[in-house]
């Protein structure tokens, strides 16, 4: 059976460039041997077009980690760090984002769909373009990320924070968004014929779809 990302290219890749994982190679090597690879330091390493799908990367730090095109379906990245990480066009279907802290990260046409991000901090960041459709987001925090063209279908907002997001053209038929703060985001071209926006925040003079 193919493994999910060849162990010699990684560490290869990982040290040759000037960062170690913070366990050791021996054990790092036993990891994705493993497809677990838990609060790993992957500081700016270089993942581009990756097949890394179904491995456990809870905890993990991505700061400046180049994931573009990489597959991350069905992954585990609770709790992980994408600081100014890249990873437009990558696929994230299904994989766990819970509680991850994502700050000013490129995520263009990143597939989100059926992904899980709940509690997940995603700030600042460039999501022009994702599809979250049926994606679990309660208690997501968007403050000033860039979420146009962006397709959140069906997805669950719950509480989902949106303060200086700017949604325009964004598709939000049929979501929850229930209790969710919109009041200060640009809901300009906005879909949300459908959406839940029981006790939501909307902008001042804007009118809902009835």
């Amino acid at each position: 059976m193919k493994r999910p990302i060849f162990m010699s290219t990684l560490l290869a890749t990982t040290v040759g460039a000037g960062f170690l994982i913070n366990t050791g190679i021996a054990q790092s090597q036993a990891w994705f041997a493993k497809q677990k690879c838990v609060r790993c330091d992957l500081t700016r390493i270089d993942l581009e077009h990756r097949d890394l799908q179904n491995i456990n990367f809870r905890g993990t730090n991505f700061t400046f980690a180049n994931l573009k095109e990489s597959n991350l379906s069905g992954a585990n990245l609770s709790g992980a760090r994408l600081i100014q990480a890249k990873l437009t066009k990558a696929n994230l279907s299904g994989a766990n984002l819970d509680a991850a802290n994502v700050v000013k990260a490129d995520m263009r046409d990143v597939n989100f769909q059926g992904a899980s991000l709940q509690s997940a901090r995603v700030t600042l960041t460039n999501l022009n373009g994702a599809q979250f459709m049926n994606a679990k987001m309660r208690g997501i925090n968007f403050t000033g990320t860039d979420l146009k063209n962006a397709d959140l279908r069906n997805s669950d907002l719950f509480t989902a924070n949106f303060s200086n997001a700017d949604c325009r053209n964004a598709n939000f038929s049929g979501a929850n968004l229930q209790g969710a703060n919109l009041s200060t985001a640009d809901l300009r071209g906005t879909n949300l014929v459908g959406a839940n926006l029981k006790n939501a925040t909307l902008p001042a003079g804007f009118q809902a779809p009835p």
